[in-house]
């Protein structure tokens, strides 16, 4: 196996991460997906938008289901004023604290419209205000719009808003600073090990692999597709918070997670333990870096508690990527973190 990512997987990564898919329209995002995978798997959508990856003739149920969610926080425009300014709701929780002044983008046909969030100057505000964490509805986003016309003849009420791209990698290579990295740089680890599975003949055909929909907004894909594959066994990859920033000294309700640290495995009520021990062994018995991790609370916030408990009950694991400034504009995950995270989960699919 190699020692490191390909170019074209890096290229792959920059793809991804230049996708806008807020949740209810993962659609470019998917796509991407589809087009790096094509030929190296069957590949299926369902009616929720949820992308299957498999080796067989058709997807069996009762087996192994690995799922990376491929939505990322966003917004939906609700209301256009007069004067051209676009009010949005809410998909997912971008932390309000980063919003003003972020720059965003129209996802879909309409994605070379870039709009920033703005709000009041705090050369006029009052300092009672220059204090507050801002409102929702006092923000808007601003297109350049003259008025409500032109505004609408670019930008239909219900489109789909997200932050725009800004990827790029740290100075020494070994982290990459993104909006959406949650959970893109799960969709991106799982479709190289997809890749390489496959190039090496070892993709089992009781594996199903699922790009879910719809996580931020309550899980809605991963239910759709348990249900539809009726699992055993599943694994679910996602981002998890980092602490190895300088707020979090002190704090004793999270377990030290940190950059560069591998991989997490999270011990919690939504994973089952015998199955999170079971990685820890192969971990352990490959050389591969890795951490546990108790997440952020005991149960709630990822697929696995609701994957867990779906029909007469799944065995569950979550593997996490350390994310700094999760659900901001720009988040940061190590790229060392995610490779060791394709060989601990490659390890663990030669063992099935």
């Amino acid at each position: 196996m190699e020692n490191n990512f390909t170019i074209e997987e890096i290229s792959f990564l920059n793809k991804l991460l230049s996708t806008v898919s807020p949740s209810g329209f993962e659609v470019e995002c998917a796509e991407a997906i589809y087009t790096f995978l094509q030929g190296s798997c069957n590949l299926d959508y369902d009616v929720i938008g949820n992308l299957y990856a498999y080796s067989g003739e058709r997807i069996l149920e009762n087996g192994i289901m690995l799922t990376s969610h491929i939505d990322e926080v966003g917004f939906q425009v609700t209301r256009i004023t007069d004067k051209g300014m676009v009010y949005v709701r809410r998909l997912g929780g971008l932390d309000r604290q980063s919003m003003p002044g972020t720059k965003l983008m129209v996802a879909g046909k309409n994605r070379n419209l870039i709009g920033v969030f703005g709000k009041t100057s705090p050369h006029v505000q009052k300092e009672s205000e220059k204090a507050q964490v801002i409102e929702q509805d006092n923000l808007w986003v601003d297109f350049g719009f003259g008025n409500k016309a032109e505004a609408l003849s670019h930008i239909d009420i219900g489109d789909f808003i997200g932050v725009a791209p800004n990827s790029q990698f740290t100075m020494n290579n070994r982290s990459i600073i993104s909006k959406g990295l949650d959970n893109k740089i799960s969709a991106f680890i799982l479709s190289v090990i997809i890749k390489r599975i496959a190039s090496y003949s070892c993709f089992p055909q009781n594996i199903t692999f699922v790009f879910t929909v719809q996580e931020e907004i309550g899980c809605r894909g991963a239910i759709v597709a348990t249900n539809r594959l009726n699992p055993r066994e599943a694994i679910c990859l996602d981002v998890g918070i980092a602490t190895d920033i300088p707020s979090m000294n002190g704090q004793t309700s999270l377990s030290d997670f940190t950059l560069h640290g591998g991989p997490g495995l999270c011990i919690a009520p939504d994973n089952n333990l015998h199955f999170v021990k079971k990685l820890e062994k192969i971990a352990v018995d490959y050389g591969i870096t890795h951490q546990l991790s108790t997440g952020f609370r005991p149960t709630g916030g990822t697929e696995t508690s609701k994957i867990q408990i779906e029909g007469k009950g799944v065995s569950t694991a979550h593997i996490s990527i350390p994310n700094r400034y999760m659900h901001s504009a720009v988040e940061m995950c190590s790229i060392d973190d995610a490779f060791n995270t394709v060989r601990l989960l490659i390890s663990y699919i030669s063992n099935v």
